[in-house]
């Protein structure tokens, strides 16, 4: 360690940036090949905050592909979160130099053994979020719980991320995450990790990125395993055709003319995130009771994105030759995918007139409004409908049309009990789109809020099949060596899906949980009819 004192004394007379500490400090260390980064300790973890893993994409890197750091033996504190990717949630925030990670190492480890890795990429619909140690992605919790090393990775958003000229130009994002996960591979053994057992995570869109990586021959050997939760892979990823529109109405919004670089790389930041909300289309409350309204916003609606009424959800998003739902048969890595029971609501709130079922899908509407008729009253309709179509049953059908035996479904039926303020107020009632993410995590200390005892025990029940996915691929091989003081749980095998045994995981407070066969079946079958991509007006 002598030549590292030397390099942290040289950088404090060098680098105002570096704090001040003696040269036997036992602040936690991570070597890598683009610099000496100094965290802190939270816990039981050593915590690094906003490591880079490529350059700023500024200047003339803005709507670049990421690009490797140089490498280098600066020594940087990695202490305080970086900001998070530009968006304009709640106004504008966030930075264009944000391509960092939130690392979580757990300190109580047996000596010598390397940690598995779980890397996870936000959801926001391709639009907001990121990485915070100060909200439901703080993982001091989740880290040395499962006893691996949690890994979380800002990428670009809205323009910044997913502006599209040609096959070669565009989809910045998505290659962000490709470089967060070659810059883990290529040095976190330098801090424990095996670089051969990666699983990569990621919550709604973080989903359907996971989906793009996996059903790339590009990206598989970055990672062996993956998780999937509550993605919307319903709603179609943009063609070419499709985003070069998009790209276009972007750019007369910028007043730039077409693919004219210059005039993009000198907007300013504010000018292009304000274009990139502008050039999304308006959205429409047709939660009256008259088909004229309904039908007027649709008709405006259609004016967009080649009628595709899903992409209303989702103006900015990768752009894809092929639907990944439709390439799940090549998958053979270890899956767990799955969703909540309330996921539409969020997206839906109740009531929502039932007619719109019959524009939007002439020939299953009445078919759809039937068979929902038989469980739900008139204003919950819509909610479940969505809640089936968009998230339950293609994940169902993605997770049985895989080609491997470790395929695992879950379906969480639980309502959070601090969704209140966190959420939007139907998630009162519904297990809404986002709230798995806090157990995940085990973050519910992290935002000022307390789990109910019986949450404590879903939270324990669901982290230890997790742990031990990460740890074998498989969410069956219990282990004391996971963790010991759970084994008087006595949890029930957690079966594998196929097309012949429809195997889902019901996670709930109000009953015991269990696998069971045919969750949702006759919905999803009725969805599996209608289809999931190449539905007129849908997707």
């Amino acid at each position: 360690m002598g030549w590292l004192r030397f390099v942290f004394t040289v950088a404090l007379c060098s680098n105002a940036s570096v704090k001040s500490f003696d040269a036997g400090t036992s602040e936690p260390i991570f070597e890598t090949e683009y610099g000496i980064m100094v965290g802190k300790k939270v816990g039981d973890n050593d915590v690094f905050l906003g490591v880079p893993f490529a350059k700023p994409p500024v200047g003339e890197l803005r709507f670049k592909d990421p690009v490797k750091l140089e490498k280098s033996t600066e020594v940087q504190n990695t202490i305080t979160d970086r900001p998070i990717c530009m968006q304009s949630i709640g106004g504008a925030k966030g930075d264009e130099d944000c391509l960092y990670l939130n690392i979580y190492k757990p300190t109580i480890t047996h000596e010598g053994d390397s940690l598995p890795v779980l890397v996870y990429f936000p959801g926001g619909n391709f639009m907001n979020g990121g990485c915070s140690s100060n909200g439901l992605y703080n993982a001091t919790i989740l880290a040395p719980d499962i006893k691996a090393i949690v890994v979380c990775a800002n990428y670009r958003l809205g323009a910044f991320g997913f502006l599209y000229y040609n096959e070669t130009i565009g989809n910045f994002g998505i290659k962000d995450q490709k470089a967060a996960l070659e810059f883990i591979s290529e040095n976190i053994r330098n801090l424990g990790g095996d670089p051969n057992k990666i699983t990569i995570s990621g919550q709604s869109a973080g989903a359907q990125s996971v989906a793009i990586h996996l059903t790339s021959e590009q990206d598989n050997d970055l990672f062996q395993q993956a998780i999937l939760m509550s993605g919307p892979f319903s709603v179609s990823l943009k063609s070419e055709e499709e985003a070069l529109k998009l790209s276009e109405m972007f750019m007369e919004e910028l007043k730039c003319k077409e693919l004219d670089l210059p005039c993009l790389l000198h907007s300013s930041a504010i000018d292009i995130l304000k274009a990139s909300e502008n050039c999304s289309p308006k959205h429409y409350n047709v939660s009256g009771n008259t088909l004229p309204l309904i039908q007027k916003a649709l008709d405006d609606m259609h004016q967009f994105f080649n009628d595709k009424v899903t992409h209303l959800e989702q103006p900015w998003g990768p752009t894809v030759t092929v639907q990944p739902i439709t390439k799940f048969k090549s998958v053979e890595k270890p899956v767990m995918i799955g969703s909540l029971s309330g996921e539409g609501s969020t997206f839906a709130p109740p009531p929502l007139c039932v007619d719109v079922l019959n524009l939007l899908l002439p020939e299953y509407g009445t078919k759809v409004i039937d068979e929902y008729r038989e469980l739900y009253n008139e204003n919950e309709i819509f909610v479940h409908f969505l809640t089936d179509y968009v998230f339950t049953c293609p994940a169902r059908s993605m997770a049985k049309d895989m080609n491997s035996p470790h395929a695992y479904h879950y379906y969480f039926d639980h309502v959070l009990s601090f969704a209140e303020g966190l959420f939007p107020p139907q998630c009162k009632e519904y297990a809404c789109h986002g709230e798995l993410v806090p157990f995940f995590f085990q973050s519910a200390s992290a935002v000022g809020e307390t789990f109910t005892t019986d949450e404590e025990t879903l939270v324990d029940i669901f982290s230890e099949y997790l742990s031990n996915f990460i740890h074998y691929g498989d969410p069956n091989k219990f282990s004391n060596n996971v963790k010991p003081e759970l084994a008087n749980l006595n949890l029930v095998p957690w079966k594998p899906i196929n097309p012949r045994d429809l195997q889902t995981m019901v996670f709930s407070t109000t009953e015991t949980v269990e696998c069971k066969i045919g969750i949702r079946q006759k919905q999803c079958d009725l969805m599996d009819d209608i289809g999931y991509y190449n539905v007129p007006y849908m997707n």
